[in-house]
């Protein structure tokens, strides 16, 4: 049973009429009563009989019926899905970040992406900076964020978002009430940062060396989200990037989620300044998603600034 013949049953079946069903499927009236004879033949039953001067379909073609539409469905459904592919509302935009920019690359153009492509999706795998670095470079993935210092090859930075580490801590603690966090309050306190594995730790770390103190480091974690869980059961105090967060309201608070309230976050001093780059290859032509995402992303940033 071929196409044109399914999609004739099923007018004939919707309207009763040749007529109708010829203006329907936008063909002569002589094609279509052609193509339903030629499938009565080929299948050796009878589709349709006359009824008061209407074509009413037969128990054998209202059995095919559920089948028929079932597949004209699916192929419809496929020829809107290249459509859009075509068109670029459909498809999966794939994004490397490393994990502690993964929520300010969603807070930077996810919203204005799905305004933009409603049926596309993110694939976001994390990594760190090296393995966003080579996954951009290889075409893996179309853009990539991470902190990176220093050209590489074959890389293009769209743009730079810059932050600075921030100390996060309990509303309750004695130190929430100062404006800012120095190396010598924590001389003392469990604290919860990076390892110096990351670029972002080893930074800290030499905050402290400078100052002559050694930190009482309780945790080492990779990702920021993690470190603020921490610090909201009371395991010790987080210096953390500030990436994470979504604005700041003030000079103080942090707006934050809202089972995070109870958590205050502070400037560190000394200000270690950070920067995450928006990266793409520069050999790998741009999809549209992706010409949609960094639109985006400078649309928000020129609207921050």
């Amino acid at each position: 049973m071929k196409i044109h013949q399914m999609r004739a049953v099923a007018a004939l079946v919707q309207f009763g009429s040749v007529t109708q069903a010829a203006a329907h499927l936008r063909v002569s009236q002589p094609a279509v009563s052609r193509t339903i004879r030629q499938l009565e033949e080929e299948l050796s039953l009878d589709l349709f009989k006359i009824v008061s001067g209407r074509l009413v379909p037969t128990p054998h073609a209202n059995a095919l019926l559920p089948g028929i539409n079932r597949v004209l469905g699916q192929i419809d459904g496929l020829a809107r899905h290249a459509e859009d592919l075509r068109d670029g509302k459909r498809g999966v935009l794939r994004i490397a970040s490393a994990p502690s920019s993964v929520t300010a690359v969603v807070e930077a153009g996810y919203k204005e992406f799905t305004q933009a492509a409603p049926y596309a999706s993110l694939d976001i795998v994390t990594a760190r900076t090296t393995g966003v670095v080579d996954l951009v470079a290889k075409g893996d993935v179309e853009l990539g964020f991470c902190q990176l210092h220093g050209m590489e090859n074959n890389i293009v930075n769209h743009i730079s978002f810059p932050g600075s580490v921030v100390c996060v801590l309990r509303e309750d603690h004695p130190l929430a009430a100062k404006p800012e966090i120095s190396v010598s309050d924590l001389a003392h306190e469990p604290l919860i940062t990076f390892s110096e594995a990351e670029l972002t730790g080893r930074r800290i770390m030499m905050a402290f060396t400078r100052a002559g103190i050694r930190p009482n480091c309780a945790l080492q974690i990779g990702q920021t989200l993690p470190a603020i869980n921490l610090v909201a059961t009371g395991a010790g105090i987080a210096l953390v990037d500030s990436f994470f967060a979504e604005s700041f309201s003030g000079t103080k608070w942090l707006r934050m989620p809202e089972n995070y309230q109870h958590l205050i976050v502070l400037p560190f001093h000394p200000i270690i300044h950070l920067s995450v780059q928006m990266l793409t290859s520069a050999s790998r032509p741009l999809s549209y998603l992706a010409e949609v995402f960094i639109d985006s992303v400078l649309a928000k940033y020129s609207q921050n600034r």
